[in-house]
């Protein structure tokens, strides 16, 4: 059953000060946390046309911006950000999915949706036939070794929970996804232990500082 999304506040964390020797995914979370910031309604004044924007957590074949672009053009990459408790999976199913384990966790992307991008990506994740809309608490790294709270929109498959085989046509669009997702700043060591090895694929898909 779908959650009601709850307001977002602005960021408190000062974004100044970063230094450059800070490892790149926080340099990148501070560039997106000022988009972030942006993007987020102002309670000071009424939000403008096309509505509020939201919070979405992509962790599987949206990390891809092509993707997301092509299925929500009006949604913004903002950051990385972690979701603890969660291990990620293929399901049975041959598509990612998150099930609830307490000592993993599951990293993935911060969009920014319109309503319109939000319709739009319910119709492409089957909604609620094969994924339903929960809001979790996403952790967004900070330069100063903290994270920074924020409330997220996530799809998740509660029927299919056990590990399965992925689709072939998905692990083209997960590789997709990785590259995005390592050159935006979300750490490479997540991925070797936790999404290469369900899809089968070795550490040769993951780009290289040359080619982000």
């Amino acid at each position: 059953m779908d959650q009601e999304h709850p307001n977002f506040s602005r960021p408190s964390s000062s974004l100044q000060g970063i230094p450059r020797a800070v490892p790149r995914y926080i340099r990148y979370t501070t560039l997106g946390l000022r988009r972030l910031d942006a993007k987020l309604p102002k309670s000071s004044k009424p939000p403008k046309s096309p509505g509020p924007t939201i919070l979405y957590f992509a962790y599987g074949s949206n990390l891809s911006l092509a993707q997301m672009h092509e299925r929500c053009p009006t949604s913004s990459p903002l950051v990385p950000a972690r979701l603890a408790g969660y291990r990620w999976i293929i399901s049975t199913r041959g598509y990612a999915n998150i099930v609830a384990s307490r000592c993993d966790e599951v990293w993935g992307f911060l969009y920014s949706l319109t309503p319109t991008d939000e319709a739009s990506l319910d119709k492409h994740e089957g909604v609620p036939t094969q994924y339903i809309k929960q809001t979790v608490t996403v952790e967004i790294p900070l330069a100063d070794s903290n994270f920074m709270d924020k409330q997220a929109l996530v799809y998740i498959d509660l029927l299919h929970k056990t590990d399965g085989t992925p689709m072939q046509e998905y692990i083209g669009r997960m590789k997709a996804g990785i590259h995005d997702a390592v050159c935006k700043g979300a750490p490479v060591s997540y991925f070797k232990k936790s999404v290469l090895p369900p899809l089968g694929l070795s550490e040769e898909v993951l780009p290289s500082r040359y080619s982000c």
